[in-house]
């Protein structure tokens, strides 16, 4: 646990003390970097972050009133928020989704229903960044080696949820395999994952049934969220240097957002900082590179998952006073209970 917890405060920090070393590489105090961009592109660049965050919330909206559950765009956006803490604190993002499940579990939505939506998630944002990998490679013929390091992740997009349908079509016989007993799970764990299946199933053949309108929506949300991310670079660099050359401002982020990201260290342990350095070099002023750096992962990582982190320890925090009010009306039944909580966002 020790060693863990040291590995995911040394990620980050990794991160920063590339900046900083790189900072003071080219003669440029913190202060000057962190200076560096107008107000008015920070202004753009959170426009472009809060953008995202509505386009990736409204969709978990979209998938879940098509699967009948009436959650509201506040409560989407909060559900990727926690997914953005979780992913901060786990290697390669892993604990994104499941920490988005059991944040949709209490907002009311069953852990197979919110299985189903996140798989309906991840295969819209393949199904819109594989045309959008396509148009760069087309418009951008400078950095085509680049743009085209994001699809593997377009690809397995689609690969994953459509291997796990196939994979509870057939949930087996009521005895557990072998491999299930050997690695201690119990046959009333298995009956649980049998039942989930069922309704897995359930659900995703919901999904494969939506409408053209649901799917439309779905899909533009997703391009919105894509098209929002590409933008915080250029807006960043063009407040300080108009003059440079966009088309590797718009690669190299679709590359690093997306196929980066997923290194195993948490928040890709400093890669991603060398990686952006030695990209853009020679487009960025040297001057001007470490401050664009730190602001970019700013507003790409380190803000979205402080902001979730706040709102994991705020339901946290509701859960607890929930569990004290539910203690104290046990032992006082005449005292009303509270109608508060998560479940109505």
């Amino acid at each position: 646990m020790r060693f863990r917890g040291a590995l995911l405060l040394a990620s980050p920090v990794l991160g920063l003390g590339v900046v900083f070393w790189f900072a003071r590489d080219t003669g440029v105090t913190l202060g000057e970097a962190g200076s560096l961009i107008p107000s008015a592109h920070h202004f753009g660049a959170l426009a472009a972050v809060g953008l995202s965050l509505l386009g990736r919330g409204a969709r978990i909206v979209f998938l879940a009133r098509a699967l009948g559950y009436g959650l509201g765009l506040s409560g989407g956006v909060l559900t990727q928020l926690a997914g953005e803490a979780a992913a901060a604190a786990t290697p390669s993002r892993t604990g994104s989704d499941p920490a988005r499940i059991l944040f949709l579990k209490r907002l009311g939505v069953d852990v197979p229903a919110g299985i189903s939506i996140l798989a309906g998630e991840i295969m819209a944002e393949g199904l819109v960044l594989g045309p959008v990998v396509l148009v760069l490679f087309v418009l951008l013929p400078e950095s085509n080696a680049v743009v085209l390091g994001a699809l593997p992740y377009a690809v397995t997009s689609l690969a994953v949820p459509f291997a796990a349908f196939l994979s509870v079509r057939h949930p087996g016989s009521p005895t557990p395999p072998r491999p299930w007993t050997l690695v201690g799970l119990s046959s009333r764990k298995w009956r649980e994952f049998r039942v989930g299946a069922r309704r897995f199933r359930s659900q995703a053949r919901a999904l494969r049934r939506l409408d053209g309108g649901t799917i439309f929506r779905v899909l533009l949300v997703s391009l919105v969220n894509v098209l929002a991310k590409l933008t915080i670079l250029p807006l960043l660099v063009l407040g300080v240097s108009p003059e440079a050359a966009l088309g590797p401002l718009v690669a190299w982020p679709l590359l690093l957002l997306y196929t980066g990201s997923l290194l195993p260290p948490p928040g890709g342990g400093g890669a991603v900082e060398v990686t952006f350095i030695a990209a853009l070099s020679g487009v960025i002023a040297e001057d001007s590179l470490a401050g664009i750096l730190l602001w970019w992962r700013v507003y790409t990582y380190y803000l979205p998952a402080a902001v979730g982190g706040l709102v994991l320890m705020a339901g946290r925090r509701k859960r607890t006073l929930e569990e004290e009010g539910a203690r104290e009306l046990a032992e006082d039944p005449a005292e009303p209970a509270s109608e508060g909580g998560w479940s109505r966002v």
